[in-house]
């Protein structure tokens, strides 16, 4: 488990997109989870139950990867850049996904959509223009404005995001590491998150709380756990692994409504792109002291 990890080929965005929306499902039966012998350092970009650095922004672990973890949850599409950047080390998950063919560097946790989130019972507004908590995840609030003008939140073209990143600069979104936190704070009316599915299909909420898909669409994020090249502490996260249950539940199985676009690998320049937007974004959000 301690060699380094093997360069990838580059990835087909079209094979992602196919086997993402078909193949991604539990595997395998293991133990019921008693908890580990010993905690493993973890960064996640989703919320977990049990103790965890929270890393808001996964698509900052491209350009900067967390160091002193033993595990790290992220998105399919950043474990496939970490995948094709040698940050990871061999870890045996499942096979027949496309950002790891072989299942040799990273073990599926949780699949979750973006939602729109609010009191139950409240009346519904227009997301976009209603006071809403959104998060500081840019390819979810590009995919979202990517999203309303018709584009697939996969979209590559230089003129389509340009046009997402106008439409979010006239928004000037009010961006929160915890949009949830933001919600129960009061000041907005819904917050715009990745809501994960239970094992069987159903949105995870908390209680007094209901979601609604968005009305320019969802996107659809597989999060994985994959094991960084300067892990301090394998066993620890081989035995942690070893103890959790199967909890990623296959997109066929989701509730009525919650069908969405999974979220694919961009190719360099898009990427790019998303940066300099995103960063603009944010640097006019705290010039304005937003």
């Amino acid at each position: 488990m301690d060699k380094p990890a093997r360069p990838r080929p580059p990835l087909s965005r079209r094979g992602f997109l196919k086997l993402s929306a078909a193949g991604a499902v539990g595997w395998g039966l293991r133990p019921a989870w008693t908890g580990p012998p010993a905690w493993p350092r973890l960064a996640s970009t989703l919320r977990l139950p049990f103790p965890h650095t929270y890393l808001a922004d996964p698509d900052a672990l491209l350009a900067h990867p967390p160091a002193g973890f033993d595990l790290l949850l992220a998105p399919a599409y950043v474990a496939a850049g970490l995948i094709q950047r040698g940050l990871v080390q061999p870890l045996a998950g499942p096979p027949g996904r496309a950002h790891d063919p072989d299942g040799a560097y990273t073990v599926p946790y949780r699949l979750a959509v973006s939602a729109i989130v609010y009191p139950a019972g409240a009346g519904a507004d227009d997301p976009w223009q209603a006071p809403l908590a959104w998060p500081a995840h840019g390819r979810l609030v590009l995919g979202a404005a990517l999203q309303r003008r018709g584009f697939s939140p996969n979209d590559t073209h230089a003129g389509h995001l340009a046009q997402a990143g106008a439409d979010l600069a006239a928004l000037r979104p009010a961006l929160s590491a915890d949009p949830l936190a933001s919600l129960y704070g009061g000041g907005v009316w819904a917050a715009f998150v990745p809501a994960p599915f239970s094992p069987e299909g159903a949105l995870e909420l908390d209680e007094g709380l209901a979601a609604t898909p968005p009305p320019w669409g969802g996107m659809l994020i597989e999060y994985d756990w994959v094991l960084p090249t300067n892990a301090p502490d394998v066993e620890a996260a081989l035995g942690f692994l070893a103890g959790l249950p199967p909890l990623l539940v296959a997109p066929s199985a989701l509730g009525a409504g919650w069908q969405a676009a999974p979220l694919a690998p961009l190719p360099g320049r898009a990427q790019a792109q998303h940066r300099r937007l995103w960063a603009d974004l944010t640097r006019e959000r705290h010039d304005a002291g937003g």
